[in-house]
């Protein structure tokens, strides 16, 4: 791992069996739950914002969530930088900022430098699950995903039942549409 890493993250992750990340936490509520309904697997989220951060970190330490933390970072630098080759069994990526602007489309987080960070970092059968609101960037993502030979889409995982998150809970209370899809890499040949 590169020093960008905060500290002592590389000797936790050393330490995890089943590792999840919720890239973007926000305030921690969808980490937090799934924390507590799966105590037997690890949950680093990563958020930008201070604040959402601390808020995070201190429902977490309420709840004595010990195999969870919250570190500050951006989305890209983390995924790219902080997980040692085959580390993350799965990343969340729940309801990034959809940059809807053209101009703005460049800093969206769902993008070819993405799915290499993410491919590197993923276990063999790692999934990403994907998202959003945000109907336009589904469908780039969508689009995008369909031209990577590396990459393919499946189902969620049978019986798993996710948490929402504060976005997600506001876009339902509003009647708001929500689009998901899951990816996995390829097996490739010498697999």
């Amino acid at each position: 791992m590169e020093p960008s890493a905060p500290e002592g993250l590389a000797d936790w992750i050393a330490g995890t069996d089943r590792l999840e990340v919720d890239v973007g936490c926000a305030r921690g509520k969808f980490l937090v739950e799934m924390a507590e309904r799966h105590p037997e697997r690890h949950f680093l989220g990563i958020e930008r914002q201070t604040d959402r951060v601390n808020r995070a970190r201190r429902k977490i330490e309420r709840l004595g969530l010990t195999r969870s933390r919250v570190e500050q970072g951006e989305g890209l630098v983390a995924l790219r930088d902080w997980f040692p080759p085959g580390s993350v069994e799965v990343f969340h990526v729940l309801f990034p900022d959809p940059w809807p602007k053209r101009r703005h489309h460049l800093r969206r987080l769902v993008q070819a430098e993405f799915f290499a960070a993410a491919r590197r970092a993923l276990k063999a059968g790692g999934r990403v699950r994907f998202r959003t609101d945000d109907r336009p960037y589904f469908e780039a993502v969508e689009e995008f995903t369909a031209t990577l030979s590396d990459w393919r889409t499946v189902p969620e995982e049978p019986g798993e039942i996710f948490p929402l998150t504060e976005f997600e809970q506001r876009f339902v209370n509003e009647g708001l549409p929500i689009y998901s899809a899951v990816f996995t890499p390829r097996e490739t040949a010498s697999s």
